[in-house]
């Protein structure tokens, strides 16, 4: 879960740099790589992009997926159409390392409420989606140099797909040589980079021959959000506020959907309802220190 608030944390100073620049005035350009279905923070992820484009920070390119599992991709398709994003376009890891269910996508699919829906998915793999990485061939062949932020949330096959890839239909260059020219940056969430932990990171490992691709060969500047400054928060606050912290995100980001609280295991109606929304800038500015604690909803008494 609190890998999350890492790779958002990540995005918003980010985000917040580049509109201090008095001359940045047009959205930046981003494409989301993503396996969801394991856990919840792709979704919130996911949800802080939209909320970003609504707002006109950002102009979300496209959403690729690294998880080989067809309902992966009508979850992303419903759960974009149910944030009026509709039609964006979508690429899939064909013969990707990680194929299973996970815990919430045919089940939200599956939700009916008052004898309705709430996710209503457009497309399927029967649709012809393109390849992941030509997708991103496609997408960033039409940017402008040097200005696409790059944000990966699982393994990383369709960033190593993409840099092996060679000239095509989009462009003459091939796939490294156009993530030099077209990409910013890469915020990748995966590895282990303290020594407070010894274990195989999952995003990593997943499909190591990507990472190492990838680690290697990539051409831009890389923020990698390791997994313990992901757990950072059960450090910083303790269980019980880390627990808190859960709550009011789910609150404050996703108050809105049935989604959260039927089925992606994120929190409930019993637990959140009496907790106020809080934007996303609050909730950071409280991780940040900016806000006294005091005035933090999630400081506890």
């Amino acid at each position: 879960m609190f890998k999350y608030i890492a790779i958002i944390l990540i995005t918003v100073s980010l985000f917040c740099s580049c509109a201090q620049q008095k001359e940045t005035t047009s959205a930046i350009p981003v494409i989301l790589d993503t396996d969801v279905g394991n856990d919840i923070d792709d979704v919130l992820a996911m949800q802080m992009l939209l909320n970003y484009e609504k707002k006109g920070k950002i102009d979300l390119l496209g959403i690729t997926i690294s998880k080989c599992n067809p309902y992966s991709l009508e979850y992303i398709d419903a759960y974009c159409r149910f944030n009026d994003k509709y039609d964006i376009p979508l690429g899939y890891a064909y013969n990707g390392m990680n194929t299973d269910d996970g815990h919430y996508l045919r089940q939200t699919l599956d939700t009916i409420i008052d004898n309705n829906k709430i996710l209503h998915p457009k497309r399927s793999l029967k649709d012809h989606i393109p390849e992941g990485y030509k997708l991103l061939r496609k997408l960033l062949a039409e940017q402008e140099d040097h200005s696409v932020v790059f944000i990966a949330l699982g393994p990383e096959t369709n960033l190593a797909r993409l840099l092996i890839s060679e000239a095509d239909e989009y462009s003459e260059l091939d796939g490294k040589a156009l993530v030099a020219q077209k990409v910013k940056l890469l915020s990748v969430m995966g590895g282990l980079y303290g020594n407070e932990f010894d274990f195989p990171e999952w995003n990593i490992v997943n499909d190591l021959n990507a990472a190492q691709i990838t680690f290697k060969e990539w051409p831009t500047p890389i923020i990698a959000s390791g997994w313990e400054l992901g757990n950072t928060p059960h450090f910083l606050f303790g269980s019980r506020r880390a627990e808190a912290i859960s709550r009011i995100l789910c609150r404050g980001f996703l108050s809105k959907t049935a989604v959260t609280t039927i089925h992606l295991g994120l929190c409930s109606r019993r637990a959140s309802s009496h907790l106020p929304a809080v934007s996303p800038g609050r909730v950071k500015d409280c991780l940040l220190g900016v806000t006294p604690r005091r005035d933090c909803p999630f400081h506890p008494n």
